[in-house]
């Protein structure tokens, strides 16, 4: 697998990366290589941090799946239920199932998002709660991908009786959970759900509504 990796630099011009494989509880891979930026002047390190998109949906699912599990919602009950301004322009009846299988039409914010917008739970949620479904909820299917995670963590924040977002829940109720005491070949490796810490030094977010956490 080294050998495979170390052909990404050398033959296929690859930037940077990481490698983790753990196999039963026990980190077996633990590769880096390249560089951090693309004018190839910062080595990637064992801790460099990565931008993960998508793979924080199967974070927020599981998240779901633990409130689920405790009681505090039921799939087939409306969204308005727990967030009453959800109801607002025809989604009083969008159920949570819905909203979970990329079926309540939400795929697209009309609202152009700023930044600050981003950096302020609450009025992204009020932005989140207006926006109009572009189909009929329940009759179609298109991928929520840069909204699904936005509109769970408001919902999750309603459903947790502790009012937390999802990058302050998931840690809590789900991370250490998880936690294995032999994967220590990776001790500094951390996670953050949220707002890049770039964006706050450049003035592009006025808040932190994320969590950053150690991944061991």
């Amino acid at each position: 697998m080294a050998d495979v990796f170390r052909k990404n630099f050398e033959e296929r011009d690859d930037l940077g990366a990481a490698c983790s494989v753990v196999s039963d509880g026990a980190v077996v891979v633990d590769l880096w290589g390249g560089h951090r930026d693309k004018a190839q002047t910062l080595p990637w390190q064992q801790d460099t941090l990565v931008t993960v998109f998508s793979c924080t949906k199967g974070m927020a699912a599981a998240a779901m799946a633990v409130a689920h599990s405790r009681g505090w919602f039921e799939l087939d009950d409306p969204v308005s239920s727990y967030w009453p301004e959800f109801a607002a322009n025809g989604k009083e009846n969008v159920t949570v199932r819905q909203l979970l299988a990329h079926q309540a039409g939400l795929a697209v914010i009309d609202t152009k998002i700023k930044y600050e917008h981003v950096a302020n739970f609450k009025q992204l949620g009020a932005i989140l709660a207006e926006q109009k479904p572009g189909w009929e909820p329940g009759t179609s299917r298109g991928y929520h991908a840069q909204t699904v995670g936005w509109y769970i963590s408001q919902l999750i924040s309603r459903l947790d009786p502790d009012g937390r977002q999802i990058g302050q829940f998931f840690p809590k109720r789900l991370w250490r959970r998880s936690r294995s005491s032999s994967t220590s070949g990776c001790p500094h490796r951390s996670v953050q759900i949220g707002l890049p810490k770039q964006w706050l030094r450049l003035g592009l977010a006025k808040s932190e509504t994320g969590t950053r956490f150690p991944s061991h």
